[in-house]
């Protein structure tokens, strides 16, 4: 049911971000078309070609934006990336988007598309898609500080990079995870966390995930343990691996 509904918010979000690309671009051309030329005459004395002729490079540009948006993990879950970040990821798009289209524009070639709309385009549409991530996020940081949309983790391990790792998840609500328990690698839990359930040790674990948690389905699993302890666990990982895949296709 998780996988579904990030699945559907993914396919909203992009249809989102296809909506404001299509504003940015006819946005845009009137701009340049009609705005430019009344603020300084001087500068754009003339319209553009008409608005046929760019339509004609629209399905282009929907079909690059799409790509590179896919290309750099744009629906990917985003609940532990800064914003900056993905302000940057978009910012890459757009950039790279416009060299392409700009590229075929001289190859192809596509006379009608000015330079003034290219700035003019790529502006709008970094500006609108940077200000729609940051709302989407601040939507789902709100829904998760509720308690809603939220991941469950358990955590392999019980020395001191698992507290850590369980100390972050907790310093950061809105990430929207929520600890299930641990699962023990020797190591006792200091008292201050002996509040969550310890399900078993490392080699139990298949076990655990064949039979699942009565109280909750396991969403993620951390592996909170030394370097020393993670080469000794291949083959969990590997059985970790086919567990997660069996479940993404029921």
């Amino acid at each position: 049911m998780l996988r579904q509904k990030a699945t559907l918010i993914a396919r909203i979000v992009y249809f989102v971000d296809l909506a404001l690309t299509t504003v940015a671009f006819f946005s845009a051309f009137y701009l340049r078309n009609l705005v430019l030329p009344l603020i300084a005459p001087e500068r754009f004395p003339t319209g553009l070609y008409p608005l046929q002729e760019y339509l004609k490079v629209y399905p282009i540009v929907l079909i690059i934006w799409s790509v590179l948006l896919f290309t750099y993990h744009s629906y990917h879950s985003h609940r532990t990336i800064p914003v900056s970040r993905e302000a940057l990821t978009i910012l890459r798009v757009v950039v790279v988007g416009n060299v392409i289209l700009a590229t075929l524009a001289y190859l192809l070639p596509l006379r009608q598309l000015s330079r003034a709309w290219f700035i003019l385009f790529g502006v709008l549409s970094a500006l609108l898609l940077v200000i729609e991530k940051i709302a989407v996020r601040v939507i789902a940081r709100y829904v998760r500080l509720k308690g809603l949309n939220y991941r469950t983790i358990l955590i392999v391990g019980t020395g001191r990079r698992a507290i850590e790792v369980a100390r972050m998840i907790e310093g950061h609500k809105y990430w929207g995870y929520k600890i299930l328990g641990f699962v023990s690698d020797g190591h006792r839990l200091s008292n201050g966390w002996a509040r969550y359930r310890i399900f078993g040790s490392v080699p139990e674990l298949r076990a655990l995930l064949e039979r699942g948690l009565q109280a909750e389905p396991i969403d993620e699993i951390v592996f909170a343990v030394t370097r020393k302890k993670l080469d000794e666990m291949k083959q969990i990982f590997l059985m970790c691996e086919s567990w997660a895949f069996a479940r993404a296709w029921r």
